[in-house]
């Protein structure tokens, strides 16, 4: 899809600024579970309730994978420095396309990344890490402190979760995920787990 925008009103990574929040909507992997649920149904029949496989293949049009609603919402709470749609490669893939174009750091917090359980159960069940399975239907974006809380109001008054997961750090910190205390570095990866899965089954 090609499109013209005014020049004022074009969002940039460069636009990343330290002590930037990092705010996440919906959850990590909404396609990837989605997906997970058509594609390996056999496999996750008894393993999980009717109701919940029922529920996660929905997650393809409830939320869907569309982030433009998300989008809009936010533009109309409040200052958006950033916005970045994860796909393959998933999340944490998404998390480090964020901070590369202007080289500067990441703190993520692993326990207030939004997990879904549907999400969580399959990929115990086919030991996936959910980090790295296709993530669109989530939408990245940093604001300024001040207007955070704004940002996330106006996407919940939108019916859009949204969690703050993460801060912009300088250069020298990093990219890291903080899981229960321990650092280690966030890294893309060059292979989704759903294709990786799926060409074993």
């Amino acid at each position: 899809m090609l499109g013209e925008v005014p020049s004022g009103n074009v969002i940039r990574k460069e636009h990343l600024l330290v002590d930037d929040d990092v705010i996440v909507t919906h959850g990590s992997a909404i396609e990837g579970t989605a997906i997970l649920a058509r594609e390996m149904k056999g496999d996750l029949q008894g393993y999980v309730s009717p109701s919940l496989l029922a529920r996660a293949e929905s997650l393809l049009f409830d939320p869907g994978i569309s982030v433009l609603r998300a989008v809009r919402a936010a533009m109309a709470a409040g200052d958006v420095h950033v916005m970045h749609d994860p796909t393959e490669g998933g999340l944490e893939t998404g998390l480090v396309e964020l901070v590369t174009a202007t080289g500067l750091g990441l703190e993520v917090f692993a326990d207030r990344i939004p997990v879904l359980e549907e999400t969580s159960r399959f990929c115990q069940h086919f030991k996936l890490d959910l980090l790295h399975l296709i993530a669109s239907g989530a939408l990245l974006l940093a604001t300024p402190p001040d207007t955070t809380a704004t940002v996330t109001a106006g996407l919940h008054a939108a019916g859009i979760p949204s969690a703050v997961i993460g801060k912009v750090r300088p250069a020298s910190f990093g990219v890291l995920l903080r899981d229960r205390g321990c650092y280690r570095p966030l890294t893309p990866t060059a292979r989704d787990e759903l294709a990786r899965l799926l060409d074993h089954s």
